[in-house]
């Protein structure tokens, strides 16, 4: 099984291909040798080992999605009808394109498309391995921290210990017979051909989401990230156009919420498990971030905060107890505002003024886009942009000596100075 697990579908055809000519030279007959598969599609789907994904036609245009299902034909829907406001024009691009076939035949392919996991059946699969329920168990079982001590985990946060349900008991440790599951959003943007070119702006954007009841040493692993989608280049989406990709996965989300998933059979639970599931962090870069939230895409625009309200007025204010926090409500209103409008420019007055768009995560009734929004620190370390501020920025060198700032600077020396007594003897002698 590790390597149906570990290897690509490639070097698994040939080792069943030599599988079959090992048995072909020991004289194995041909009954016996057909009993051994060419493909490993047959083994995959004997086992139920194929990942089980939702397909979507994708708008090249304004990135609004449809569920696609084989078999479906241009006749179906050609044209895509998504229109921002009731008061817009529909976008009308051709979801659908031709492909040409032997024989000067032409079929209509679909002309982008967008693959989604199914969270349920990914989950089912991960609490079917061993020890998975276990570690989970131990997360809810796990002694608390002393508030006046550093946390060692997000899972011991003040933020976690207050989590509700849907009624409003508290969300951990839960019924004995129950299981509660926490998951981080994160969203990112890579070159799908690897190229670190300047001016190469192809771009892909992954959506994962990662399953926090799982110590921190195993829950980022690649077999234990749960990968949602990626949303396909060249492009990728700008401001609300995101939200498109986000709600599939928050109707999913909803379900896991309330009334939960019941499993029918799990590792430890032979007749199975009910699973509730809440998505708290969002964990980002500043610009992925500030897109799922709804905010706009530079850190320079009036309201640059993704936590406090100041605005680019009072960016000289350093004293953190005077920066205001964002009223939660007041987020939910405006966006429902701008969610609700009946044209593009009563949007885009509402976003002048306030700066929000409206983010699908919104739907989630325990959302809080203020304090669920986590920017990632390996943009700032693991990609040395701390260390360009230092060396570049702010000129700090070590060969220096250091000091308090407030030092005479040396006399400065350049190649006049070093000649300025010649200069002064040879005029006095023309004289």
């Amino acid at each position: 099984m590790a390597g149906l697990f570990f290897s690509p579908r490639r070097a698994l055809c040939l080792q069943l291909g030599g599988s079959r000519d090992l048995l072909r030279v020991h004289g194995a007959s041909e009954d016996i040798i057909n009993k051994v598969p060419k493909y490993p599609s047959s083994i995959f789907h004997q086992f139920r080992l194929d990942t089980v994904f939702h397909q979507f036609i994708c708008c090249m245009k304004c990135h609004c999605i449809y569920l696609y299902k084989p078999g479906d034909t241009a006749a179906t829907r050609f044209c895509c009808t998504y229109q921002r406001t009731p008061e817009s024009v529909p976008c009308n691009m051709p979801l659908w394109k031709e492909h040409d076939l032997a024989g000067g035949l032409v079929r209509f392919v679909p002309s982008r498309k967008y693959l989604q996991q199914d969270l349920k059946y990914w989950l089912g699969r991960l609490l079917s391995r061993k020890v998975i329920e276990d570690l989970i168990n131990h997360r809810w079982s796990a002694s608390p921290v002393d508030p006046d001590t550093p946390i060692p985990d997000i899972w011991y946060s003040k933020v976690f210990s207050d989590l509700r349900d849907a009624s409003g008991h508290p969300f951990f440790p839960g019924p004995e017979e129950e299981g509660c599951l926490v998951f981080s959003l994160s969203v990112d943007s890579f070159n799908p051909f690897h190229m670190k070119t300047a001016k190469q702006k192809v771009s892909s954007t992954g959506i994962w989401l990662v399953l926090l009841n799982l110590l921190p040493q195993l829950c980022y692993l690649p077999e234990n990230i749960f990968l949602v989608g990626v949303i396909p280049g060249p492009g990728k989406p700008v401001m609300d156009e995101i939200n498109h990709y986000l709600k599939p996965l928050v109707q999913s989300l909803l379900e896991f919420w309330d009334p939960g998933v019941f499993f029918s059979r799990t590792c430890n639970k032979c007749l199975g498990k009910l699973f509730k599931a809440m998505l708290i962090p969002l964990v980002a870069d500043m610009l992925g971030a500030r897109q799922i939230l709804g905010l706009p895409g530079v850190a320079t625009a009036y309201y640059f905060c993704t936590f406090c309200d100041l605005d680019i007025d009072d960016l000289d204010i350093l004293d953190s107890a005077e920066w205001p926090t964002k009223n939660t409500d007041h987020i939910c209103y405006i966006t429902h505002m701008y969610k609700d409008a009946s044209s593009e420019s009563e949007q885009h007055e509402l976003f002048q003024a306030y700066g929000l768009w409206w983010s699908a995560l919104l739907d989630l009734p325990y959302w809080n886009p203020v304090l669920y929004a986590i920017i990632d620190s390996m943009h700032v370390l693991d990609l040395g942009l701390f260390q360009h501020h230092c060396c570049k920025l702010f000129q700090i060198d070590i060969t220096v000596p250091e000091g308090d700032g407030f030092m005479e600077p040396p006399p400065v020396k350049d190649k006049w100075s070093s000649n300025i007594g010649s200069l002064i003897d040879c005029t006095q002698c023309i004289c």
